[in-house]
């Protein structure tokens, strides 16, 4: 266990005090265990799954903010659109 406070802030010294160990850490750091099943898909129709992961958009509002800025989401559309074609 770590004996600090784990973030994702980008000046983390303005937040905590010294005396605090603190330490980046992402949702994005963790991933699926490989044998972890998957859905089985309807391959007829489609050949690919996308997941797309982000904490704190909001999707109503344009999916703007800090979320959308760290997971690069004006490429994830552009990605999208060569990867559906």
């Amino acid at each position: 266990m770590f004996p600090g406070f784990l973030h994702m802030m980008h000046e983390p010294e303005r937040h905590f005090p010294p005396h605090v160990k603190t330490l980046l850490l992402s949702q994005s750091d963790f991933e699926l265990p490989h044998d972890t099943p998957l859905a089985e898909s309807d391959t007829e129709h489609h050949m690919y799954d996308f997941t797309f992961s982000v904490s704190d958009m909001n999707v109503e509002g344009g999916c703007v903010g800090w979320g959308a800025f760290a997971k690069n989401w004006s490429f994830m559309l552009e990605a999208l659109e060569v990867m559906c074609s």
